[in-house]
């Protein structure tokens, strides 16, 4: 309880107030959302910007909407809060940002992990903690080819300065490239599970690619999941908040870091989710494996344009 007095409090900090924060009776068969979620995040993205659904919260296993007071009741406390994100939209970025700062005025923000960051940059990170505001992507050996940094900069400028430490979330290249070359052996979690991977791979490379090629990707995908769950295993701080900031595909609790995480280690996932044209929660996001829910939360934003990268793939053949 006194975390969630203590939350709630920081909250006021950034919106109208936490006596706001109340959700309606949801419909099962088609739940609707009430209309607080514009007093807690402000959004830049237009498109389907007049879906309900954006600002709110959904719980695909307890089938109903959650208001803030309720998504922030049992954030785990000497654990990790894992937010999944698509990597170019600008307002999975934002929010970031807001859950960093708002678990930092509260006195809750644990160690942060970025999927962005490597390894190899684990020391340029530990130069410049506490100092995240003058540090450029530079100093932190940002490799612009991956990620661009303006869009992360904000995140990482405020968890190097309100937090006790900014790990690396993602292995090396040199790894990546020993992996891929079969150099190294990945551990797999279950036949089911690859297979999954396997074909999400390769409708990510519209179909052009063989399962065979596929493949080396799927364990490298897999290992970047295995070194995320190492990293919150040994660095998960007591008493605080910890957090992991990753792509959506790390999050997902199907097929993502959660396979590798410790059963000891206590957790919530928070994925991001852009709308689109249904205004029915359970169309999106849904699971493949066991029929187990992809998170313990979905958060909806207006969506971005869509590009179509198989139509531009096409024309370069």
């Amino acid at each position: 309880m006194k975390k969630l007095i203590s939350l709630c409090f920081v909250l006021t900090f950034f919106i109208s107030g936490c006596n706001s924060f109340q959700h309606k009776k949801a419909d099962i068969d088609y739940p609707k959302p009430n209309n607080e979620a514009d007093k807690v995040l402000t959004f830049t993205a237009t498109e389907f910007a007049e879906n309900p659904l954006i600002g709110h919260f959904w719980s695909p296993k307890e089938q109903k909407f959650l208001g803030w007071r309720e998504a922030l009741s049992d954030l785990p406390e000497g654990g990790w809060l894992m937010i999944g994100e698509q990597h170019n939209h600008p307002d999975h970025h934002s929010t970031e940002t807001f859950f960093i700062r708002l678990l930092a005025h509260a006195g809750k923000l644990g160690n942060v992990i970025f999927e962005m960051v490597d390894i190899e940059q684990q020391s340029q990170f530990d130069q410049w903690l506490g100092n995240g505001s003058n540090a450029s992507g530079h100093d932190l050996h940002w490799n612009p080819n991956k990620w661009n940094w303006m869009d992360y900069r904000d995140q990482v400028s405020f968890a190097l300065d309100l937090a006790p430490r900014v790990l690396a979330g993602n292995i090396s290249d040199s790894q990546v490239a020993k992996i891929m070359k079969g150099d190294i052996a990945v551990e797999s979690h279950s036949t089911k599970h690859s297979e999954l991977l396997i074909n999400t791979i390769i409708q990510g490379h519209c179909n052009k690619i063989s399962s065979t090629q596929a493949q080396p990707m799927v364990d490298v995908q897999i290992a970047r999941d295995q070194f995320m769950a190492s990293q919150m295993r040994e660095n998960t701080s007591p008493g605080k908040i910890n957090l992991l900031i990753a792509g959506a595909g790390h999050i997902r609790s199907d097929i993502g870091v959660s396979n590798w995480i410790d059963s000891d280690i206590k957790t919530k996932s928070i994925i991001l989710q852009q709308v689109g044209e249904s205004e029915n929660p359970n169309s999106y996001m849904k699971s493949h494996i066991n029929e187990q829910p992809v998170a313990d939360l979905i958060l909806f934003v207006p969506a971005i344009p869509s590009i179509d990268y198989c139509q531009h793939l096409s024309s370069l053949l």
